[in-house]
């Protein structure tokens, strides 16, 4: 355990290339990075986290390997792009997320195994794959579970509402328009909570 900021720490930090803390690594006795993994969590999610990483076939550096190689599935560019944005690897998770997003078919985007793609980062209000979520949620609330999705939706919205209620909103963030054309159609538990949001905004 090394403080980044200090000491021996410092030349560490940039030798892992750590940005963000904590920061958690899996070494061989080579000194070869097996796994990286950014924040921590609750206990058991975190120990399931470090199981991956000490498993050999879902590793990150096994995952590199493979893609490497070129010809992964789907579901391997998913794992892999998972595992990208646990060792806060924006840039390369990115690049995944995108490769896997052109190769998924509308099918694919609804079912239980792909859910993640809408928790991904660049999936913001607005955004082609939010839309594309806005215009399946029966498919996706009938796949992945009414409880996830909702809890989802009524997150991402409340956030942006608040920030434009409180003056945070950004230039990029979705326009008041898209937000009134999209709180009306999402449906959820909360929904009269989210409407009175927007009529705040």
């Amino acid at each position: 355990k090394y403080d980044m900021e200090k000491g021996k720490g410092v030349e560490l930090a940039k030798k892992f290339d750590i940005h963000a803390y904590p920061s958690f690594l899996i070494i061989r006795p080579d000194g070869t990075v097996q796994h990286k993994l950014v924040g921590g969590g609750e206990l058991e999610e975190f120990i399931a986290r470090v199981e991956l990483g000490l498993n050999e076939e879902t590793s990150l550096i096994h995952q590199h390997e493979l893609y490497q190689k070129g010809g992964m599935s789907k579901l391997q560019l998913l794992a892999y792009k998972n595992a990208l944005s646990e060792a806060d690897d924006s840039k390369q998770a990115q690049k995944i997320y995108e490769e896997l997003i052109a190769q998924l078919t509308d099918e694919e985007k609804v079912t239980a195994p792909f859910w993640s793609i809408y928790e991904d980062e660049s999936c913001v209000i607005g955004s082609p794959v939010m839309n594309f979520m806005l215009a399946h949620l029966p498919e996706l609330r009938a796949n992945s579970g009414v409880e996830k999705v909702d809890r989802f939706l009524t997150n991402k919205y409340w956030k942006l509402l608040g920030d434009y209620v409180l003056g945070y909103n950004a230039p990029e963030d979705a326009s008041m328009e898209t937000l009134k054309r999209d709180v009306p159609r999402l449906g959820v538990e909360k929904q009269k909570d989210l409407e009175s949001l927007l009529e705040l905004a």
